[in-house]
């Protein structure tokens, strides 16, 4: 008499089928990744342009939401798909799952879309990068017509300007709840008018290369790259998600790069008055 298999599955379990799961996930895989990709066009060349993605924190922010979305799909697949169940109920169980992935990639793109960099404001010695999320909106219908609307395609450059006498007492109020000036579209104006006050504020290249003697070759790349001469390149403190940066100018104050050094305990040139 033939020996009886025995199974140690319950009855209602059906028996796993590993063929048609791995192919299933591998299909779930190539789709994520692609959707993903059309997602990373979306935030790193329309919201976060290079270098934002690092400066403002998108490229993090993006990999942790696209990775744990990417993952999520497949595993699950990998868990549910049996061709046993038959088509509808499984056909049932991969639209949930596309439903709870479509869902977490959504949340994910809004996060990156509200942190998104709306604006470089120059704050009369030092740059911040300021995030839509960042911005007190109510200002936004009160400022000048060229900044009511907070930018989708990178931040815009503006100057920030100092309060009025009768400006100053809102103005700390409201610092000490997270917004500065540099934050509020009303003290946003045309960075043009500044430009000579950043040139005269920015340290000297000599002086950032002896602060960042390790980076040396990566900052006169970028002064290279931004068509700069390394006697007149200069450089200005720069607030942002990743402080080890600063921001790039030329002697007329344009701004033409950034450079990966802190340039914040560089003393700035003697006898320069701030307005």
């Amino acid at each position: 008499m033939a020996a009886r298999r025995v199974s140690f599955l319950p009855p209602f379990m059906p028996s796993i089928t590993w063929g048609p799961r791995l192919r299933a996930a591998i299909v779930h895989l190539v789709l994520s990744l692609l959707v993903a990709a059309a997602a990373a066009w979306l935030v790193f060349r329309i919201w976060y342009p290079a270098p934002y993605q690092v400066l403002a924190g998108g490229q993090g922010l993006f990999l942790l939401v696209v990775a744990v979305d990417v993952v999520l799909g497949p595993l699950l697949t990998l868990a549910v798909f049996n061709p046993a169940k038959g088509r509808r109920r499984l056909g049932g169980d991969l639209a949930v799952i596309g439903l709870v992935q479509a869902v977490a990639l959504a949340y994910g793109l809004h996060t990156c879309f509200v942190a998104r960099p709306v604006v470089l404001a120059f704050e009369g010695d030092r740059f911040r990068v300021v995030a839509a999320v960042e911005v007190l909106a109510d200002e936004l219908p009160k400022a000048a017509p060229p900044f009511r609307n907070l930018s989708i395609h990178g931040p815009e450059l503006v100057g920030v300007r100092r309060a009025t006498d009768a400006e100053r007492y809102d103005a700390i109020m409201l610092a000490t709840q997270g917004f500065d000036t540099g934050q509020r579209p009303t003290f946003w104006v045309d960075y043009a008018q500044f430009r000579p006050q950043a040139a005269a504020v920015a340290r000297p290249l000599e002086a950032v290369l002896a602060q960042c003697p390790a980076r040396r070759d990566q900052i006169l790349g970028a002064v290279r790259a931004a068509g700069l001469q390394e006697g007149t390149a200069r450089a200005l403190p720069l607030i942002s998600r990743e402080s080890d940066w600063s921001v790039l100018v030329d002697p007329t104050g344009r701004v033409a790069g950034f450079l990966p050094c802190d340039v914040f305990s560089v003393p700035r040139p003697e006898a320069v008055r701030v307005r």
